[in-house]
């Protein structure tokens, strides 16, 4: 009956780990337009104590392990920061969640905040109402073949589900990538 349990315990972390059960990222879009660096996006500062404090904030009550991959895009008042979120609490067999912020004064204002969604994380080179639309992979969650969908800023928000309208699924659409399951994580609790 150990063994059992043992197996079926590996199982369920494999299966809710970033990444796992996906397609390849080719089904999204051409393997060229995944692989671009992105020059217009870096790491977040990680040394930001805004960041940190507003993930701090925002994830105290999480479990550990808990960590995020965060990633700058844009200038001025059209800049973004991607927040990744990788734990118990914010991942599933569909994926993990992903903040969109907008760093307003001291603090970040929460423009979008998206379940299950899935690495590569990209930038697409569209624009909706003034801020640019967002890729992510969707897959697991009893979903056989993963495909990339779009996330559209609808003047205040982007949408909070990328399986469901308003997000749309893509092919071939033309971004760069900012956030893989490869990326270094920062840790907020161990």
């Amino acid at each position: 009956m150990k063994a059992v349990t043992l197996v079926a315990t590996a199982l369920l972390i494999v299966g809710c780990r970033p990444g796992a059960g996906t397609g390849t990222p080719t089904e999204a879009s051409s393997a060229a337009d995944l692989q671009r660096p992105a020059p217009a996006a870096t790491p977040a500062p990680g040394a930001d104590p805004a960041l940190t404090a507003f993930l701090q904030e925002r994830t105290a009550d999480a479990m550990a392990p808990l960590g995020y991959v965060a990633r700058e895009v844009g200038e001025g008042e059209q800049a973004l920061t991607l927040v990744y979120l990788v734990g118990p609490e914010f991942c599933g067999s569909g994926g993990c969640k992903l903040l969109i912020l907008r760093k307003t004064g001291g603090t970040y204002a929460v423009l979008g905040d998206t379940s299950v969604t899935r690495a590569p994380v990209r930038v697409l080179s569209t624009r909706t109402n003034g801020l640019p639309d967002i890729g992510v992979r969707v897959g697991g969650g009893g979903l056989i073949n993963g495909y990339e969908a779009r996330l559209k800023f609808d003047g205040s928000r982007y949408p909070s589900n990328p399986t469901v309208a308003p997000a749309e699924r893509i092919e071939g659409a033309e971004g760069v990538i900012l956030i893989t399951d490869e990326d270094a994580r920062t840790s907020l609790k161990s």
